[in-house]
């Protein structure tokens, strides 16, 4: 029952099953519905916050990285501010190092899936979501995240870069021991 409750994964991303995300109980909706008096505003700022995140790492990174992109048409709500690189494993553990949270969300892609087997797909067949699963990482994102965590971060991140850090070399001292939450 447990592994249906969680998207059918029984070990950190591995789902062996087809499950569901499907986890409110009462006391959670009551303090949902509380918390809807102020989501379009924490939607705001998360949105204010990713664009202060895109603008921090585009002007350091260049095209290092890539983002998320939002049509006009739509709002993000930016549950996680997701960017891809080809050096993902060096940021997690720079990140790590630095107590700052980050995480892989999606490091099997779908057709990889135990729950998929039965497709009989394999490595190569989509090469795009197999590039995607190597390259995303999504860091800490919060509607209340400060400007001085996300320059922290973005420092930690710009350290990664061997290109950047010759610019500016980072120090332990430079860096918060943690972001606050």
């Amino acid at each position: 029952m447990r592994k249906i409750r969680v998207h059918g994964q029984d070990e950190k991303h591995i789902h062996p099953i087809l499950g569901l995300n499907a986890r409110l109980d009462t006391l959670q909706a009551a303090v949902l519905l509380s918390k809807l008096t102020v989501f379009d505003d924490e939607i705001a700022l998360r949105q204010k916050i990713a664009n202060y995140y895109r603008e921090r790492l585009q002007s350091s990174v260049g095209d290092r990285m890539r983002f998320q992109q939002t049509s006009e048409s739509n709002t993000s709500v930016f549950a996680q501010f997701t960017l891809l690189s080809p050096d993902r494993d060096v940021l997690l553990r720079q990140l790590e190092e630095h107590q700052i949270p980050s995480v892989n969300y999606y490091s099997v892609p779908l057709h990889l899936q135990p729950v998929f087997a039965q497709l009989e797909h394999r490595e190569g067949d989509f090469p795009v979501a197999e590039s995607v699963s190597r390259q995303c990482l999504s860091l800490p994102m919060g509607p209340y995240l400060s400007k001085q965590d996300i320059d922290a971060i973005v420092q930690v991140i710009n350290a990664c870069d061997p290109r950047i850090a010759e610019k500016r070399a980072l120090r332990d001292d430079d860096v918060p021991v943690a972001v606050s939450k």
